[in-house]
């Protein structure tokens, strides 16, 4: 079961997750917060902080590339020379060598050392987007020509490349690909609860293994700081992170085929600028009490209940009500 949490930044969303984490851990399940790399560490402290040092032993807080590697510790996997830069340019160079005669385009660059560089960044890229050789190849056979031929090129190299490193090398940028070739026909996630913060979107190697989750975890929570799904806004400043809710909805939908059920966001006296600004002044002038304060904040909230359809679910509709703070949206 997928449930969404929206809401801007500072409104909660985080608070309420770890909510959700506790609850878990209390009723003696197992957890996983997915966040990034660099939230890692504070992530930690703060479930550390609230659930105490026992607690905190029954939540794994893993980024992209730890979750990986706790993959690898269960099902195999790390084995083979870990690969650096200039490693991966030696072996690029290799690849070129091998197939320079073949290449269509870049023949006359393959035996040239900063070319080597730039296919290694460019495959690099290509990885963690998700690509294929053969993907590339059926884009080169579509749109032809010139730049067909570049696309033929540059999967062949691709391919010349990965070869090279299946011969007993891994390369940082295939622990994804790897990773989801060993959940292949494995529950991992079935005993765990799967938390995702602090994301906005999603690269395409990080989405096949979202899959997985999906799939197996019982229940994923997902934080966005947005306001409800995309609706077709390309330019908005949330624009992203809710084509990332809409994306995981259809996943959700496709892989486990369950209708997410709860979608729910807090929402603060801030998201109302001049509401807000006309409390505060208020406050200041009538030098108003905290309890009084708060009651006045309540008193600006309305009571709202509608029913709006959904373009991403056809044939559905989000039943909405909001009450104080604390807005949910029920999926019909």
């Amino acid at each position: 079961m997928l449930h969404l949490i929206f809401g801007m930044a500072g409104a909660g969303k985080t608070t309420l997750l770890h909510e959700r984490i506790a609850d878990c851990v209390s009723g003696g399940g197992r957890a996983i917060l997915l966040v990034p790399e660099q939230y890692s560490f504070e992530s930690e402290k703060a479930l550390y902080r609230r659930l105490g040092a026992r607690g905190a032993l029954q939540v794994e807080v893993l980024s992209f590339t730890r979750l990986c590697d706790r993959i690898f510790r269960e099902y195999g996997g790390l084995a083979g020379v870990h690969l650096e830069e200039a490693a991966k340019y030696l072996l690029m160079s290799v690849a070129l060598g091998e197939v320079g005669g073949a290449l269509k385009i870049y023949g006359k660059n393959a035996a040239n050392a900063a070319f080597a560089a730039s296919m290694c960044e460019q495959i690099s890229e290509l990885k963690t987007a998700g690509a294929s050789p053969e993907a590339l190849r059926g884009a080169a056979q579509d749109l032809g020509g010139a730049f067909g031929d570049k696309l033929s090129d540059i999967a062949l190299i691709f391919d010349a490349y990965q070869a090279v490193i299946e011969r007993g090398y891994s390369d940082p940028d295939d622990c994804l690909a790897r990773a989801c070739k060993r959940l292949e026909g494995r529950n991992f996630f079935a005993g765990y609860d799967v938390f995702i913060d602090g994301f906005m979107a999603f690269m395409g190697a990080e989405w096949k293994l979202l899959k997985f989750v999906l799939t197996d975890s019982p229940h994923v929570w997902a934080a966005l700081t947005c306001m409800g799904l995309w609706q077709g806004d390309e330019t908005g400043a949330l624009a992203c992170a809710a084509h990332t809710a809409a994306r995981l909805v259809r996943a959700a939908r496709r892989r486990a085929r369950l209708w997410p059920r709860l979608f729910c966001w807090k929402r603060r006296a801030a998201s109302y600028p001049a509401r807000s600004h006309g409390l505060r002044r208020r406050i200041r002038r009538r030098r108003l009490r905290h309890t009084t304060a708060r009651r006045m904040v309540y008193r600006l909230r309305r009571v709202r209940t509608y029913t709006m359809k959904s373009n991403i679910l056809p044939g559905k509709s989000v039943r909405l009500s909001a009450r104080r703070d604390i807005a949910t949206a029920t999926l019909r």
